[in-house]
């Protein structure tokens, strides 16, 4: 029953496959590969500047593709950025 909910979100478009998403119609599901090369794209790239976690994982979503492990790969590659870790606003809270 609970892989017949998920499918519910999924379609298949010729080869590809889509989710269903809320605010995007269809979102493109990519390979890892692809995952990591667009998030380096949106993060750092022509498309922004670097952003924190949900903001790239939200410009990812609004550029039209998903994959499962989104919102923990975001944070992992905000994470690893030096730019990011170098330059970013400190907490000071104790």
């Amino acid at each position: 029953m609970k892989m017949k909910k998920l499918a519910a979100w999924y379609t298949m478009v010729g080869d590809k496959l889509y989710k269903r998403g809320f605010y995007a119609l269809m979102l493109l599901c990519v390979s890892e590969v692809e995952a990591r090369r667009i998030m380096e794209e949106i993060h750092g790239g022509s498309c922004g500047s670097h952003i924190g976690t949900r903001s790239l994982a939200g410009k990812v979503m609004r550029a039209g593709f998903y994959w499962p492990s989104l919102q923990q790969d975001a944070a992992r590659h905000i994470r690893s950025c030096d730019k990011c870790q170098r330059f970013s606003n400190l907490h000071h809270a104790p």
